[in-house]
């Protein structure tokens, strides 16, 4: 606590944070942090952020309560692994048993990361499975991770892999001649078509729109309405809209509500 206090304040370094490694209870967490700011060291104060590493599986079922007292995650993978799987990397009899893209894995890493962005919290990942396994960054673009830390030898591969999912999602959005502008300088049918590249990045199975063409002029009010009919045809979208004309262009189903209830369901004819 001396040295990190000695290096924000003594030496101006306000931008160094707090990484707490292998917290097993939320108990524990609170501890920390307490320990922290009893030391001079608490979260929010003269901007410190305090994060924490999800390695352990405790920290994913309980992922809302972590969330309430720290800042963000990094996921530790090589060690999540090691107990979720119950193997001991270093061990030669179960070496081969040790995989990071095994599903229950995934399906724990894929968990935490959404459950994080519901909390508004940030996440990353730290482990050693996007270095040896570049198609593993892929994995992680899909489920929306934040940021991703890789070894230097790795480092162009993977950054290869990100860079090919952005261009997928610009191209399918007709952004590829506005890519080098500003956002804030873009017309509001080329935001539109932003969030829209910003959401199908990760290749969700579903996707909800809600009233995509508000604002928008005729000709920008076609282009989006033929954006999210190619775009259904390889997911779900769910669009809400007060728009019949919209519903009869866009939609194969359609369910009218009132006052909370479903009134109508069916076909759009």
């Amino acid at each position: 606590c001396r040295a990190l206090k000695r290096v924000r304040e003594d030496m101006g370094l306000v931008n160094v944070e707090v990484m707490v490694p292998f917290v097993r209870t939320v108990a524990e967490a609170r501890g920390v942090t307490e320990l922290l700011a009893s030391n001079g060291l608490k979260r929010g104060e003269n901007g410190l952020e305090i994060y924490v590493m999800c390695e352990i599986p405790n920290n994913v079922i309980q992922i809302d309560a972590f969330a309430k007292l720290f800042d963000g995650f990094s996921i530790g993978s090589n060690d999540l692994t090691q107990l979720v799987l119950g193997v001991d990397r270093d061990s030669e009899e179960l070496a081969e048993l040790f995989d990071e893209q095994d599903d229950a894995v995934k399906w724990m890493i894929e968990n935490v990361i959404r459950e994080a962005h519901k909390a508004g919290t940030k996440i990353g990942l730290c482990g050693q499975a996007p270095s040896d396994h570049p198609e593993f960054a892929e994995f992680l673009i899909a489920c929306g991770i934040d940021s991703i830390s890789v070894s230097p030898d790795s480092f162009l591969a993977v950054k290869q892999k990100v860079a090919a999912a952005a261009a997928s999602a610009r191209e399918r959005c007709g952004l590829a001649a506005v890519g080098g502008q500003l956002i804030g300088t873009l017309s509001k049918g080329y935001q539109q078509r932003v969030g829209i590249a910003q959401a199908i990045v990760h290749e969700p199975d579903l996707m909800i729109l809600d009233e995509p063409t508000v604002g928008l002029d005729p000709n920008q009010i076609r282009e989006i309405r033929s954006l999210i009919r190619e775009l259904g045809s390889g997911r779900g979208v769910i669009l809400s809209t007060h728009i019949l004309p919209e519903v009869e262009t866009v939609c194969d189903r359609v369910q009218i509500m009132h006052e909370g209830r479903v009134v109508y369901s069916g076909t759009v004819d």
